[in-house]
């Protein structure tokens, strides 16, 4: 048998078989078969100037021998492509293991599949630290992504959005510039406006609803506030109205998912990961803000936000259930 051949080694049928299928279709060469179903005005009628063919290993040997012409040189492309450290067992078990990436031709279903997996650990890893109730990810570039979701978020507006003409996102100053210029192309291609705003600037941008306010108010102090706070600070701001409504305030922030109660009074936006419910909760949210602490500074952080008994913080901290240690230095931090 001739293993040099590609040919022989990739296709299928021997002369033998050709021959049985050509008399089962009624004909008496592929030749023919060609020509009677594929239109004349659309075949070459010559030969491909094709080179001499090559065996496996001396094309093995030629394209070994082109592979050396490259050049690597040291990529300086930065703006959100940092550095990292790929550990040897996620290069071997993942991204060199061909369970994950063998194609089945031409659909290629098991590259699609593990991509599905990987991208669902992500999401769901990216729940369990947010505490959000979905997220969602992609492995399109940073400016791609953020355009899919401003289009997606776009095309679900409900109807009263839609009525009222809702079709402006705020966009930092701190994103990345190539995904501002990706989301400025996207303006172009729907209907609706993007701004670069600072949060500094965004006062003059004057927001008008209720919502939009207490957003600018806890993302500029990036840290929790009492509900009183929040009003003071809402009235302080050069907002188009000066006096706000204590049962209005409140009634936002309980009605809007957006918002989470974290203490006696006290919100944050739930897009910093602050999720409502036990001690352990608020634990975890000084621990994942502040960082590693010892015992007494966490327990005046913890009862800023929550009243409750030092002796119940350090149940909830030396609980195996929950997801804290006791590190070399003293200090507490999460697992």
């Amino acid at each position: 048998m001739d293993t040099t051949s590609f040919a022989l080694r990739h296709i299928g049928p021997n002369s033998h078989e050709q021959k049985v299928m050509l008399n089962t279709i009624g004909v008496t060469s592929i030749e023919q078969l060609v020509s009677e179903t594929i239109p004349s005005g659309i075949r070459l009628d010559k030969d491909l100037e094709l080179d001499p063919a090559m065996s496996e290993q001396e094309y093995l040997s030629h394209i070994y021998k082109l592979s050396q012409l490259n050049k690597v040189y040291k990529s300086y492309i930065g703006l959100g492509y940092h550095p990292a450290n790929l550990p040897a067992v996620i290069q071997r078990n993942i991204l060199e293991n061909p369970g994950w990436y063998t194609a089945y031709t031409p659909y290629q279903a098991e590259i699609a599949q593990g991509r599905l997996e990987a991208l669902l650990n992500f999401q769901t890893m990216v729940i369990d630290l947010t505490g959000m109730e979905i997220a969602n990810a992609s492995l399109l570039d940073e400016s791609t992504a953020a355009a899919e979701a401003m289009g997606l978020l776009f095309a679900v507006r409900e109807r009263a959005q839609k009525k009222a003409g809702v079709n402006k996102f705020f966009v930092s100053d701190l994103v990345l510039p190539q995904t501002i210029a990706s989301n400025l192309l996207l303006d172009r291609r729907l209907v609706f406006k993007s701004g670069k705003y600072s949060l500094e600037s965004w006062r003059h941008v004057n927001p008008r609803t209720l919502y939009d306010k207490i957003v600018f108010v806890l993302n500029d102090i990036t840290e929790p506030m009492h509900f009183l706070d929040i009003v003071n600070s809402i009235t302080s701001h050069s907002f188009d109205m000066k006096k706000v409504s204590l049962q209005a305030v409140h009634n936002e922030l309980i009605s809007n998912p957006a918002f989470v109660l974290i203490g006696r009074g006290i919100y944050a936006l739930k897009a910093w990961g602050y999720k409502e419910g036990t001690v352990s909760d608020v634990l975890e949210s000084v621990l994942g803000k502040k960082g590693a602490m010892n015992l007494s500074d966490l327990t005046k952080e913890v009862l800023k936000l929550r009243k409750v008994k030092p002796i119940t913080i350090q149940i909830n901290l030396s609980s195996k259930k929950n997801k804290f240690r006791k590190n070399r230095q003293g200090l507490y931090e999460l697992v």
